[in-house]
């Protein structure tokens, strides 16, 4: 295991010392200033409440969508106009501040594992904590992009201003890149956060990704790739006066400032920077998506542009050539595109639709325009300028809303970790995506299984999904095993325009002297302008049948499964048998839902290091909704997602996805699948059918391959014997035929079949598990028999559990 070093792990300690000292030195009414926020449940059951809600003078500016109910932060007055509203609600979350305080303290340990698991998945060793319980300070901040110009002098410029606040505070901004001291004429991207300064997760997260790109320039190649072919602009704290307010008011974190720090009249301030943006079209649209009383949260000023902060933003990107723009906020878990100012598609909805579903893969943040997603509508949002053409190039803009309801404003200081990961693979998409960018969509092998001394072809589906066209496309099919033979290796592809698809056939051969059960390994690569990588991925070409390790076709019901939120049994038309598994089996999934379906018990795969998950299904989903196949390698703790599905297949369709690198070897595999709705169309949702989980050896490159063909027969002892769950199996045979391998109980009953197909003459290994296939046999003596032409042996082995 990889150890982070212990100059951080002190840094760590110190922190945490600083905190304590902070807080016992803290002035006691801290938070007299601000007014005490609660977390609300309100039950919304048409338009009419919301109707009865904006009557009383009260607009949501933020909120978590649930079907029948939203999730909210209020204050004690909003409380007060709820309530006149008759409205129905109910109080999660009675006081913020006490339950900030309660629950925000990390140990050191705590905050050393959360370091040391950055450490190991993501290469991150860099701090990203600091006193504002937990948070970086404005202060903090600026240190950081000094210690990383000092550590990292060719990728990261001198932090630069891109204009002072109305309190005359500086906006700090950052370049980086491999040649950060000018511009290069590369793609352009700019990262910006704590618009709104009470959600400093949003600065976090971008202070991870900055980490991210610059510990990770010399290992990996696609930040190597990012940093060497793109321009990024980071300004982590774009309303420094109402950050450093509320550090003024809560210096221990908790703050609910929102605005700038400007004078309206009298003792009122402040002006919702995100509600100040042109043009006047957006700006005074008739959405009713901002305020016009200096007083409330979401007051959009006096015109568009009339802050001076957004009038640096706006010289900002005039100046520059921006291809896309995120602006993060929290929260919600969402991605919002434009257009806010009006509930209609802009000319690039399927633009932003393809670059958002792959950017929320792994996160499965939920996708749409404003009134799509927190159900109501903004106007003078960054997103609309950002992406309109006013004065500058239109760049794709969007809006991730970070972290849960119960996250709130202000994550506790556990969270702050896991929710600055959950947007890293969507920072990194992004980055990618504003340029040239080629991936596969998908790669198909023409058989299931191959037989030792066969052939077959590896098809590969491939996209360009960036915002550029790309030139020649080189993709590389590089064997990883002697006994794996590529004929055609390498392929070029002279152009491909954006968002264009192709796809391409690999031949390869399999060496008759391979083991049953085993796959051999390739390395599939593309790569840009000829030399430039991209994406790489190991593929695995599987020889023989496998060890079945779950098979699941629905007849069974939920017995191994964990159903949340409606998924269910289906006997409408099923792939095999009577039964499908469904996630909405009586009708149409609902608005604003996440339902799953979670296998309860983990299983352990550590004995397969290659792994083959199949299963059938058909759907019927909207554009903007997506159902996932998520892998978990730690018993459900986080997840990756290897494919998403949406808009209409009507025919059952197989699904082949090699989760190998996901697995990684776990003692606590998990597999789910989930359905994620917004709040606009419902459709008839996804079916599952005829699940099957196959694992494989990995053929060892290192070791001497025996090349000679066995001149008899021989069926050899299993080894261990006795055994616990595993064993394994050898047996040679001298000529190409049909072979057959099987286990039976002491009352000459078959209880599995680990070998059914035609093999060539040579060794082979398979390897048999007690659990195979989902059974779980019991302690005692077994038979295993071979059979191959005339020849038949048969051995005894004891399971002793």
């Amino acid at each position: 295991m990889k150890k982070l070093r212990s100059s951080n792990l002190v840094t760590i300690l110190s922190v945490s010392i600083f905190l304590f000292i902070f807080s016992m030195t803290a002035y006691s009414a801290q938070n007299s200033e601000q007014p005490k926020h609660s977390l609300l449940k309100v039950y919304i059951t048409g338009e009419q409440d919301v109707k009865k809600i904006n009557n009383e003078g009260l607009f949501f500016d933020h909120l978590e969508s649930h079907d029948g109910y939203i999730e909210t932060w209020l204050s004690e007055e909003e409380i007060q106009m709820l309530r006149k509203s008759g409205v129905i609600y109910e109080v999660i979350i009675d006081d913020f501040q006490r339950y900030y305080e309660e629950n925000n303290k990390m140990s050191s340990a705590e905050m050393e594992s959360a370091m040391q698991t950055a450490y190991e998945q993501f290469n991150i060793s860099h701090s990203i904590y600091g006193t504002m319980g937990g948070y970086l300070t404005y202060a903090e901040v600026v240190n950081k992009l000094d210690s990383m110009r000092l550590e990292y002098p060719g990728l990261i410029s001198q932090k630069f201003s891109i204009g002072n606040t109305v309190e005359n505070r500086e906006m700090w901004t950052v370049r980086v890149s491999n040649d950060p001291n000018t511009t290069t004429g590369r793609p352009e991207v700019w990262f910006h956060s704590l618009i709104h300064a009470r959600e400093p997760m949003s600065m976090e997260q971008n202070i991870f990704f900055i980490y991210w790109l610059l510990e990770n320039y010399n290992t990996d190649p696609i930040a190597n790739y990012i940093l060497s072919n793109r321009e990024l602009y980071f300004t982590p704290v774009f309303n420094p006066d109402g950050y450093e307010y509320n550090r003024s008011t809560n210096p221990n974190g908790g703050g609910f400032w929102r605005k700038n720090r400007k004078l309206n009249s009298g003792t009122t301030y402040g002006v919702d920077l995100n509600r100040n943006y042109g043009t006047y079209e957006f700006w005074n649209s008739s959405n009713n998506g901002s305020s016009t009383s200096p007083s409330s949260d979401t007051y959009r000023g006096t015109s568009p542009f009339s802050e001076i902060e957004t009038q640096n933003a706006m010289n900002f990107v005039n100046s520059r050539n921006f291809k896309g723009v995120l602006s993060y906020h929290t929260y919600g878990n969402y991605l919002i595109r434009p257009w806010g100012y009006v509930d209609a598609p802009s000319p690039d909805e399927n633009i932003f639709q393809s670059l958002s579903q792959d950017m929320v893969i792994n996160n499965h943040f939920t996708l749409g325009r404003a009134n799509q997603t927190v159900n109501y509508g903004v106007r003078g949002v960054t997103d609309d300028w950002y992406y309109s053409d006013s004065g500058h190039a239109s760049a794709i803009a969007m809006t991730p809303e970070v972290g849960t309801s119960t996250d709130g404003f202000w994550p506790l200081q556990s969270r702050i970790m896991l929710l600055a990961a959950s947007t890293l693979s969507q920072n990194i998409y992004f980055a990618l995506s504003c340029g040239p960018y080629v991936e596969p969509v998908r790669t198909n092998l023409d058989n299931e299984k191959y037989n030792a001394g066969e052939s077959g072809y590896l098809k590969v589906d491939f996209k360009n999904k960036g915002l550029m066209n790309a030139q020649n496309v080189k993709i590389e099919l590089t064997s990883q095993n002697p006994l794996l033979n590529i004929q055609n290796g390498t392929i070029t592809i002279p152009g491909m325009n954006s968002f264009a698809t192709d796809s391409v056939n690999f031949n390869f051969t399999v060496s008759a002297l391979t083991p049953v059960n085993t796959a051999l390994k390739a390395t599939l690569t593309f790569k840009l302008d000829n030399v430039k990588t991209v994406y790489t991925q190991d593929v695995y070409i599987p020889v023989g049948g496998g060890n079945i390790i779950l098979l699941d076709s629905a007849e069974n019901g939920l017995s191994r499964w964990t159903a949340v939120g409606g998924w269910g049994l289906s006997s409408s038309l099923p792939h095999s048998g009577n039964n499908s598994f469904s996630d909405s089996p009586t009708g149409n999934y609902s608005n604003t839902t996440t339902r799953s379906l979670t296998l309860t018990v983990p299983l352990n795969v550590s004995a397969s290091p290659v792994l083959k998950l199949s299963f059938w299904y058909k759907h019927t989903i909207d554009t903007l909704d997506n159902a996932y196949i998520d892998v978990s390698n730690d018993n459900g703790v986080t997840w990756t997602s290897p494919r998403f599905y949406n808009k209409t297949v009507s025919n059952w369709t197989r699904e082949v996805i090699d989760i190998s690198s996901i697995a990684g070897g776990s003692t606590s595999l998990k597999i789910r699948f989930s359905m994620i709705s917004n709040g606009s169309v419902t459709a008839d949702g996804i079916y599952i059918d005829d699940i099957k989980l196959t694992g494989y050896n990995e053929t060892p490159t290192g070791i001497a391959i025996n090349n000679e063909i066995p001149v008899q027969y021989s069926l050899s002892q299993n080894f261990p014997n006795p055994f616990n769950p595993s064993t394994v199996i050898n047996y040679q045979i001298k000529n190409q035929d049909f072979v057959t391998l099987k286990i039976y109980n002491q009352l000459g009953k078959e209880v599995m079949t680990l070998v059914n197909e035609n093999q060539a003459a040579g060794n082979y290994s398979v390897n048999f598990s007690a659990t195979d296939g989902g059974i779980n046999l019991s302690s005692g003596l077994y038979y295993y028999k071979l059979q191959s032409g005339e020849f038949t042996d048969t051995k005894k082995m004891l399971l002793v559990k």
